[in-house]
């Protein structure tokens, strides 16, 4: 199947690599996923959320490390959006708190300039009560 598919799409057309990717990732077929993904980021307006599902994929996987490399650079694409930089800031942050790190989030709040519901703001408190995050204990 997945041949045949190969076969079939160039590498230039990134919304099919990007939907083949979430596909795979919805069989569970993770691996696969994420180097769809990886080849849909040719786009550079899907550049973001491709990072986003290359995370997400990590976390599942258990490798929060990853996950968080992956959602750091999702922030530096040049085309980011406000609303997936407050995303890519969440789930940032649940990598950190999955991998036993603690996230600045006065510093995701600043960057996240409009407001985040209750519940991702629950959340967050969580990771860091205090907001002093890695930076100051030298731990990122």
């Amino acid at each position: 199947f997945k041949a045949g598919v190969a076969e079939q799409v160039s590498d230039d057309d990134s919304d099919t690599h990007f939907d083949l990717g979430i596909a795979y990732k919805e069989m569970g077929l993770l691996p696969d996923a994420r180097r769809e993904f990886q080849v849909a980021m040719g786009d550079p307006r899907r550049r973001c959320l491709c990072w986003m599902m290359i995370g997400l994929i990590y976390r599942e996987e258990g490798q929060p490390r990853d996950a968080i490399e992956a959602f750091q650079s999702g922030l530096e694409s040049p085309e980011i959006t406000l609303t997936e930089s407050v995303g890519m800031h969440y789930e940032l942050a649940m990598a950190c708190e999955a991998g036993g790190l603690r996230w600045p989030v006065r510093q995701q709040r600043r960057r996240s300039t409009h407001g985040i519901d209750g519940r991702r703001e629950s959340r967050l408190r969580r990771v860091d009560p205090r907001g002093l995050g890695p930076y100051r204990r030298g731990r990122l």
